[in-house]
């Protein structure tokens, strides 16, 4: 079995602040000198905002006017309550206080405009939060998986119109194969694309949502989604995009078996790829036709390409990548019949994706030490693999679970 390489490109709620009347009780003149101090109106006379009784004064009064029903009496309360303590606000105790004289007075606009700054404000600070998670989800994708998906679901959180965000998101659960829920994440970046007009967004959604597709097994849903996004990237001569779109359409011609169509697009995803100075694409493109090769029995022709790869990723420190070219290389040396160093291959291919929580490439390298371990005549240990193998592509919906199960039952 291969192993399938899937390109990925990669609140506030304002408390509603409604004006009131209410006439002010005759005072001495005094001065604001903390949270339960009375504050001034005029010269004259004072209302001490932070009692009971005066903020029920004040909502009272508006609750009678505007027919107010229990949940609105409640959050109007709670708003006047938390301006007169200075809470979830932007100001000075001045203007906080020429705030709540003027809300005494029906006027709600110096009120609103404290509660609006805040919220801007707090805004501001979770937008600068979630790019602090999204670096270091950036950071965690390299080797720690779950890391890397708690900080990007958080960035997710606290600044979901930020698409880079999803997309991350849903590439990582794709590894983990939580397909569904990459399936969410990506139809979010789609849905942003579409609203803020970005093409580039709506390609990159395409694209991921073609690799789910292909994870799955159903290749026509694949291709669709695939071309949808490469037909927007070549119309705006997005030549990273396109390699990337290229490359996955090789993935499904080889996977079909139409290995003339596969070469051909991973050979136009391979002359971007260069001409882009990408490694990374390199390193993909090579490993695709590595298999290709290794489809038709050009064994050496296979490794040359395998090892290309491999340094590739090896420079890259992309683990991802070598634990594709790990496992690509021991079918080599399977087919070849060197049985144990294509347990050695497999083997290191599995360490990784294990490490990184990648379902997929595990699935598959189970799979592949079962076939060999039942070629060496170890019936237990090769069971044992396929039912590892199953129970992962059982989680990923893949239609390899039930190829692999025909081979557990003729064991």
């Amino acid at each position: 079995m291969e192993i399938k390489k899937i390109t990925s490109w990669i609140i506030l709620s304002l408390l509603p602040v409604i004006c009131a009347n209410a006439t002010p009780k005759a005072a001495k003149t005094t001065t604001t000198t903390g949270d339960n101090s009375p504050a001034v109106i005029g010269d004259h006379t004072t209302i001490n905002y932070s009692s009971a009784a005066a903020i029920d004064k004040i909502v009272a009064v508006y609750a009678t006017q505007h027919q107010l029903d229990t949940e609105q009496i409640k959050s109007l309360t709670t708003a006047v309550t938390a301006l007169s303590q200075g809470k979830g606000v932007s100001g000075t105790e001045s203007q906080i206080k020429a705030a709540l004289d003027a809300l005494a007075q029906g006027n709600t606009a110096l009120a609103k405009a404290l509660f609006e700054k805040e919220t801007q404000r707090v805004e501001l600070a979770a937008k600068q939060g979630a790019a602090a998670y999204r670096n270091l989800g950036a950071l965690a994708f390299l080797n720690n998986t779950q890391e890397a998906l708690q900080a990007y679901r958080r960035a997710t959180q606290l600044d979901p119109d930020d698409a880079t965000g999803w997309n991350e998101l849903g590439t990582l659960l794709m590894r983990v194969g939580d397909l569904d829920d990459a399936i969410a994440a990506y139809s979010k970046v789609l849905a942003l694309g579409e609203s803020q007009q970005d093409k580039e967004k709506i390609a990159w959604a395409y694209g991921n949502l073609g690799s789910v597709y292909f994870t799955r097994g159903d290749l026509d849903k694949a291709v669709e989604f695939y071309e949808k996004g490469l037909a927007i990237q070549i119309a705006l001569g997005d030549k990273q995009g396109m390699a990337a779109k290229y490359g996955n359409l090789g993935n499904v011609y080889k996977t079909r078996g139409d290995l003339n169509k596969a070469i051909e697009f991973y050979q136009k995803a391979l002359t971007l790829h260069e001409a882009l100075g990408s490694k990374e694409g390199m390193a993909q493109n090579y490993s695709g036709l590595g298999l290709v090769y290794f489809k038709r029995g050009d064994l050496n022709k296979a490794i040359e390409f395998q090892q290309k790869a491999l340094t590739l990723d090896e420079d890259l420190g992309s683990k991802e990548g070598m634990a594709q070219n790990y496992g690509n290389l021991g079918l080599v040396y399977d087919k070849r019949g060197d049985l144990d160093k294509a347990i050695e291959f497999y083997q290191k291919s599995l360490a990784i994706a294990e490490a990184l929580g990648i379902k997929e490439t595990s699935a598959n390298q189970y799979a592949n030490l079962g076939l060999v371990y039942e070629q060496k005549g170890n019936k237990a240990e090769a069971k044992r693999y396929y039912q590892k193998s199953i129970e992962l592509y059982n989680t990923l919906g893949s239609p390899n679970a039930k190829k692999v199960q025909g081979w557990l039952d003729k064991l």
